[in-house]
């Protein structure tokens, strides 16, 4: 028997990597067929996936410990296709996280096949080996737990080492049950040492009644039982809801086919303990929205209740399941195209399921991640008004806000979902950088020194934080921050840059040149700090670089601002007026109403006479209507205008 249990495996395992390793057109050739097509899908994932092959691997498994179990060689092959093909399998081989899940899973199909071993041959080595395996199981998955009392249940049937029509009075109960000691310490060792995932969700955390937690756990089992037959509108992402209104008959229904297996656990043991199993895999997860990984180990026990139950040579049933595999080809290969992205997959979720609020924020984050933050919008407000209290949603909403240029209703979200969750990192710095916008340095400086202590990222972080010190005054705290940053960051020419501003603040123009250089020779590109550098070459005596400085800033943002009045100051040092004048004039063009450009002209031609004389007049009414005609400049200038020098003054 285990040599045909073994050969029956390969059916669904080892051929099928054989039709992988086989070419394309021999694929496309049998593509014609149902049943072939949802194998080339389904395996041509598994080939290019670790989850899809540990899911074949896992199938072969099942298949062998069907056979095992039951004897029924072809009705166990039949079941593990039936297993590998089903459409709550996809999202057990699709999801991309790490495959801990699979792997536990593999581990707990050979721990209860060791133990079968264990039991009908003896030997310690064979009872210690199925210990370690599952001990791998539960350190990988926490979904492999009720393992234990699965293995009490295969004592029963179909290993009969506890009566089954009276099992609490058999005088071997308590030793079947401290054969599972070490199993029952392992699954609490590793509910102690990594909380499982499956712990209740939050709409359910607030249910106090124990008739209403009940209801929704049978629900669940009713739903899941439902999915298993009948699957359709799958989804990895469910919302957390209260009890349906028909929660009552799911009671009832989970209780009366308990009931009536138990009843008939002598004449139909198969079915009895297929159920059983069931019902106690789901156990874990009975507090959770369904989703569809969590019938990996559970859908066992309905295999397991089909073979046990089914003829040798059942025609009927042997129809039915293959008509049965071909339609869950036929879907698996529909659910696998909703996996090709996280877009499809998250628009699929939103249209199998009502109120959804964490599929509407993580569909709104993808959009938003591509740039499509039109289409973001609605969606991050959905989840909004689904789940106000949820600080991700509120921030997300925030940044969809902010790039549509509403920055007071996106600092509103930002503080919500602080105080929604003010362990939210992302929403401190968001809402800091609002803070800083509106002028409020000591309250953004708060939120982005929390972010940095809660974990944001240092190198989202410190920027903003050193601006805040910067615009604060304290210069000092602000190179700080920014050097810190460097460290981080050592070819960011920007830092450079502010290192270079502060520079000149601090009126170090050495060090300042030096950042500004620093920064253009990590970034050549940077008009400007070509203008910077020109700057504080200027402020040094450096004329002739500083014309080469603003030159190059102009050669590469030709309507640069300030750059022309600049080069026409250094110019004008320089003796060359009418060069001054002329790169005023271009200053002027583009920033007309610009006081510090009309001034700077106007003082120019207030030695001429004529034309020059009425220029500097119209220039200086200009500036006057900017500044005021009180102001010192504009009086300074006026007098220079009216009251022109003689004509042998410079």
């Amino acid at each position: 028997m285990p040599e045909r249990a073994y050969a029956g495996a390969l059916l669904v395992g080892v051929v099928t990597a054989a039709v992988l390793a086989a070419s394309n057109p021999l694929l496309a050739a049998a593509s014609n067929t149902v049943l072939a097509a949802a194998s080339n899908t389904v395996l041509a994932a598994a080939s290019n996936s670790m989850h899809g092959a540990l899911h074949v691997l896992n199938a072969a498994l099942v298949t062998v410990l069907l056979a095992r179990l039951t004897g029924r060689l072809a009705a166990s092959v039949l079941a593990g296709m039936l297993f590998a093909l089903h459409p709550l399998r996809v999202e057990s081989f699709m999801r991309h996280a790490p495959p801990a899940e699979l792997l536990g899973m593999t581990a707990a199909l050979l721990a209860m096949l060791a133990y079968r071993t264990w039991a009908t041959r003896g030997g310690w080595w064979r009872y210690a080996l199925a210990v370690a395996t599952y001990a791998a199981a539960v350190a990988a998955t926490p979904l492999v737990a009720p393992v234990p009392l699965l293995l009490l249940l295969l004592d029963a049937w179909p290993l009969g080492r506890l009566d089954l029509a009276a099992p609490v009075r058999d005088p071997r109960l308590v030793r079947r049950l401290l054969e599972k000691l070490p199993f029952v310490v392992l699954a609490a060792v590793a509910f102690v040492a990594a909380p499982p995932e499956v712990a209740a969700s939050a709409a359910l955390r607030d249910v106090t009644s124990v008739g209403a937690t009940l209801a929704n756990a049978c629900a669940t089992l009713v739903r899941y039982a439902g999915l298993t037959v009948v699957p359709i509108d799958l989804t990895p992402l469910r919302p957390p809801t209260a009890p349906p209104w028909w929660a009552p008959g799911a009671v009832m229904g989970i209780a009366a086919a308990t009931a009536g297996v138990l009843a008939a656990r002598t004449r139909a043991p198969a079915i009895a303990v297929g159920w059983l199993w069931f019902v106690v895999a789901l156990l874990p997860v009975l507090g959770v929205p369904p989703t569809d990984r969590f019938t990996y180990l559970a859908s066992c026990g309905l295999l397991v209740a089909l073979v046990g139950s089914v003829g040798t040579r059942n025609r009927i049933a042997a129809a039915a399941g293959l008509a049965a595999l071909a339609a869950y080809g036929v879907a698996t290969v529909r659910e696998l195209g909703y996996w090709r992205d996280d877009e499809t997959l998250l628009r699929r979720a939103l249209a199998v399921t009502a109120d959804n609020a964490v599929a509407e924020r993580r569909l709104a984050a993808v959009l938003a991640a591509r740039g499509a933050w039109e289409e973001a919008s609605p969606h991050a407000a959905e989840a909004v008004h689904l789940r106000p209290d949820d600080g991700e949603a509120q921030n997300l909403l925030g940044e969809v806000r902010l790039h549509e240029g509403h920055g007071d209703a996106a600092a509103a979200h930002f503080a919500r979902a602080v105080a929604a969750d003010p362990a939210l990192a992302r929403a401190r710095v968001n809402l800091g950088r609002a803070l800083r916008r509106r002028g409020k340095l000591d309250e953004a400086r708060e939120h982005f020194e929390r972010a940095l202590e809660l974990g944001a990222p240092p190198r989202d972080v410190l920027g903003p934080l050193a601006q805040t010190f910067a615009e604060t005054g304290d210069l000092d705290g602000a190179v700080e921050r920014y050097r810190t940053l460097l460290v981080l960051t050592p070819d960011d020419a920007s830092v450079h840059h502010r290192l270079g501003t502060i520079a000149v603040r601090q009126g170090n123009l050495e060090l300042a040149e030096r950042e500004y250089r620093t920064a253009l020779r990590l970034r050549p590109d940077l008009a400007e700090v070509q203008l910077h550098l020109g700057t504080v070459l200027a402020a040094r005596g450096a004329l002739t670089e500083a014309l080469i400085a603003y030159d190059a800033a102009l050669a590469m943002a030709p309507r640069l601002p300030s750059a022309q009045y600049n080069r026409a100051l250094a110019l004008e040092a320089t003796g060359n007026p009418a060069g001054a004048r002329a790169a005023l004039r271009a200053e002027i063009e583009l920033q007309p109403n610009w006081p510090p450009a009309l001034l700077r002209l106007a003082a120019l031609l207030a030695g001429e006479a004529g034309h020059g004389r009425r220029e500097a007049l119209d220039l200086l009414d200009r500036a006057a209507a900017s500044l005021g005609s009180d102001d010192p400049d504009v009086q300074e200038v006026r007098r220079l205008v009216e009251e022109p020098p003689h004509a042998d003054s410079p």
